[in-house]
């Protein structure tokens, strides 16, 4: 008896741990955005770029070198919710050193505007899914 109680639990640990994943169909219409950022006119690599739909999950990317940068949905999964995005820019780059007095890249100041009161909107489609925001640093 007891050993039949242990196959049917480990029966239903294996089921709740296959079922689990991230399954393709259950996941949204995604569209693969990609776009560039750049401040001030200048490519900045280290900026978290987020799209954050009116409905829905939000993505996430980082700019490279080249101030470019891919959205994904998930981990492991490209992508964005077709739709209306209000677009979060903050810097996640590196800073000054503690206890030194080198810096490996300049630290790069974001104004608000364009992340924790963001004018910035996209419209995601499989039209328009390419985008490219040139921020300013000077005051209005």
């Amino acid at each position: 008896m007891f050993r039949n109680y242990l196959k049917w639990l480990a029966l239903v640990a294996l089921t709740g741990v296959i079922g689990c994943g991230a399954n393709r169909g259950d996941l949204p219409d995604l569209v693969d955005v990609t776009g560039r950022i750049t401040v001030d006119g200048k490519q900045t690599p280290g900026l978290r770029v987020v799209f954050e739909p009116e409905f829905g999950r939000r993505s996430v990317g980082f700019t490279n070198e080249a101030g470019e940068f891919s959205l994904q949905y998930l981990t492991s999964v490209d992508g964005a919710v077709p739709g209306k995005h209000t677009v979060k820019v903050t810097w996640e780059g590196e800073g000054t050193d503690a206890g030194s007095s080198t810096t490996s890249q300049a630290v790069v100041v974001i104004p608000s505007r364009y992340n924790i009161r963001s004018e910035l909107i996209a419209i995601v489609s499989q039209d328009k899914h390419q985008f490219e925001f040139d921020l300013s640093t000077k005051r209005r």
